[in-house]
């Protein structure tokens, strides 16, 4: 295939003698050592120096890595194009096909939306891709800061636990038409009373709920991995080592910064307050007081909370059919940025109440100081069944506390309001992946150890200790935060640290023999460990990515309809 260019660059003449070696068909590898438009020049792995003229359109930055299909060579100027954009261009021409016949628009957001399907395995028909993309629209919609959102706030509905565009069509609504006395909802003719907005209107308060049943949650996870866990527990021993003072001082880490500390919490990236929507109600002649004034604030927040959701986050929602809601969305956000740990709920509501005199609070401080284990206590698959357990039993005692006495805290509300949030997203991961968060005290500080257990490419709650790939993620004070991805096959085992501080690759290497040594009491090889950069923090999306990885390239395209 020839490549017709008009205006190319010429090829450098030192150039030319190496170009002429390339025939056409050939796969260059090298990395990108210039680039000026569509001509770019490569350093391969042999030392050679190539250069190439790419399609019009087609960019490359300078230090990109890339492999190379060469169409032609002309006069010593080498026609290519890149490998990976040419399988990409291809699949875009079969989405767009396949578009066309599901009569559905040939655009940017339908054509992402089907490559999303095709990644979590979904039907690529015209109901899913045109309710993803509906869905993105709606978040979309319920970020902007506009007085239609006070359809919301009047509406009686629990905003938290409501699909998200079932929201927007109430948002989509607005104005509502004014009664004496009342105001009237457009869409499904609800009448409220306007001296009755409170908390409970919006779901800020929490509706009463079943006694939650950890049971239900697959704490046979940690029966069935067991040697696995031993070997997690290991690791944690040697993270526990690594957390002195000393070897602090010694690696120059500091006690704050990093990824850790950079991300952010909902509440904290808001930004949107409930101004437009208390606009919206004072056209309706209502006066807000106080408390409308504070719920509106609320309501932003919660919504403020999903604004940076994208299709692929609605995405895997579909594929584990968990409804796209405020608070699912949420806290799935909450785990792609890792501000979801357990941990620090709990040491907040302790801290909270330590001052505090009544009984009952202080059993519940005692229960909450009782549900941290230490790392070594991993292994034992009853003793972490035991503590997930005590933690819904911790949150039934903190709301029946709230709910017979007059002064209830808000704060103390709201923690507990996210804790069950928390568990709650935890049970509904746990009916498709084996997913655990672990409260644990590490040198007398609270840490969140987060436990993905799986099998690459093979989707399954049952695994096999001696097949299984382990990810622990600790935020330590001290050291960041730190994943370990454990690889057990056979009795050979691979451990990966990731970190956030090169410095800590030092301290990990420093241990290696302990955990060498701790491993082979148990009858398994410790391979030499990798320590390498830590870019993200590995989520439940990770887990997706990995567990779908194996069989990546036995995807077939299916044009049929």
């Amino acid at each position: 295939m020839r490549i017709d260019k008009t205006g190319v660059l010429n090829t450098k003449p030192d150039m030319s003698e190496s170009n002429k070696e390339v025939t056409a068909g050939d796969l260059i590898k090298g990395k990108v050592i210039e680039a000026d438009g569509s001509s770019i020049t490569i350093r391969t792995s042999g030392g050679q120096i190539l250069s190439a003229i790419l399609k019009d359109g087609i960019k490359v930055s300078k230090g990109a890595l890339v492999e190379l299909l060469v169409n032609s060579v002309i006069e010593g100027k080498i026609y290519a194009e890149l490998k990976a954009d040419s399988k990409s261009i291809d699949l875009n021409m079969k989405i767009a096909e396949l578009l066309k016949q599901l009569n559905l628009p040939v655009d940017e957001n339908n054509i992402d939306a089907a490559k999303l399907l095709i990644k979590y395995k979904l039907p690529v028909d015209r109901e899913t891709i045109t309710s993803i993309t509906a869905l993105q629209k709606s978040i979309g919609n319920l970020s902007q800061n506009s007085e239609g959102r006070a359809a919301l706030l009047l509406s009686g509905m629990d905003i938290k636990n409501t699909p998200v565009d079932v929201l927007n069509r109430i948002v989509l609504n607005w104005p509502v038409e004014k009664t004496e006395g009342t105001v009237e909802m457009p869409s499904g003719g609800n009448v409220v009373n306007t001296a009755a907005i409170d908390a409970a209107a919006i779901g800020l308060t929490e509706p009463e709920k079943p006694e939650a049943d950890l049971s239900e949650m697959k704490t046979t996870i940690a029966a069935d991995i067991k040697e696995s866990a031993s070997i997690s527990s290991d690791t944690g021993k040697m993270i526990k080592a690594e957390s002195t003072k000393s070897d602090i001082a010694h690696a120059g880490v500091k006690p704050e910064g990093g990824i850790a500390a950079s991300l952010k919490d909902s509440k904290e990236v808001s930004g949107n307050d409930g101004s437009e929507m208390l606009k919206g109600i004072g056209r309706l002649g209502i006066n807000p007081d106080k408390q409308v004034t504070e719920l509106a604030d609320k309501v932003a927040a919660v919504l403020a909370s999903i604004r940076d959701a994208d299709m692929e986050a609605i995405t895997y929602m579909f594929s584990k059919e968990i409804e796209v809601t405020p608070k699912n969305l949420g806290m799935l956000l909450r785990n792609i940025r890792n501000s979801d740990g357990i941990s620090q709920l709990l040491d907040k509501i302790q801290q909270k109440i330590i001052n505090n005199d009544s009984p009952e609070l202080k059993e519940i401080k005692d229960t909450i100081k009782s549900i941290f284990i230490k790392p070594e206590e991993l292994e034992d698959a009853e003793e972490v069944s035991d503590k997930l357990k005590d933690i819904v039993r911790l949150g039934e005692k903190l709301e029946g506390y709230l709910n017979r006495n007059e002064n209830k805290d808000p704060e103390i509300k709201s923690m507990l309001s996210n804790l069950r949030d928390n568990i709650d997203f935890i049970k509904s991961i746990n009916q498709h992946a084996n997913y655990l968060q672990i409260p644990v005290m590490i040198n007398g500080d609270p840490s969140t150890a987060k436990l993905y257990i799986f099998k690459e490419g093979k989707r399954s709650s049952r695994i096999d200790p001696e097949d299984a790939t382990i990810v622990v993620a600790l935020d330590l004070k001290s050291l960041g935060h730190l994943e370990s991805m454990i690889k057990v096959k056979d009795k050979s085992v691979n451990v990966t640290f990731r970190v956030e501080n090169k410095d800590i690759g030092v301290l990990l290497e420093k241990h290696f023999p302990m955990l060498k040594d701790s491993l082979k009491e148990k009858g398994y090889i410790l391979n030499p460990i990798r320590i390498i950069d830590l870019e993200q923090p590995f989520s439940v999306i990770s887990l997706e990515e990995m567990i779908n990885e194996a069989t990546s390239g036995k995807i077939h395209f299916d044009m049929r309809i």
